[in-house]
């Protein structure tokens, strides 16, 4: 959760966001279908649970699990991203 990372993660978290971007246009999807497609394409990941506010995210959320994933070229591109990001630290740690 936001409230336990430090306040340069969401500045952070935006630039990576936008990195994202083009991968999520070219599948026309938005950021937070990709990123529900992107789990979905792992394998033995089977279901999702996002938060949902709405009757119509359910309904939008739902249509995510239509078997239609993200390509092994855009997961890898995805995942290259990632390794790139380097990790950040927590404000505390639970021991």
């Amino acid at each position: 959760h936001r409230s336990v990372r430090k306040g340069e993660w969401i500045r952070a978290s935006l630039k990576k966001v936008e990195q994202l971007r083009p991968i999520a246009e070219r599948n026309g999807l938005n950021i937070t279908e990709l990123a529900i497609k992107f789990i979905l394409s792992k394998k033995g990941i089977s279901s999702v649970f996002p938060t949902v506010i709405s009757v119509e995210e359910i309904e939008q959320f739902a249509s995510m699990s239509d078997g239609n994933y993200i390509n092994s070229s855009d997961m890898k591109e995805i995942d290259d991203l990632y390794n790139t990001w380097p990790p950040y630290e927590l404000k505390a740690t639970v021991q």
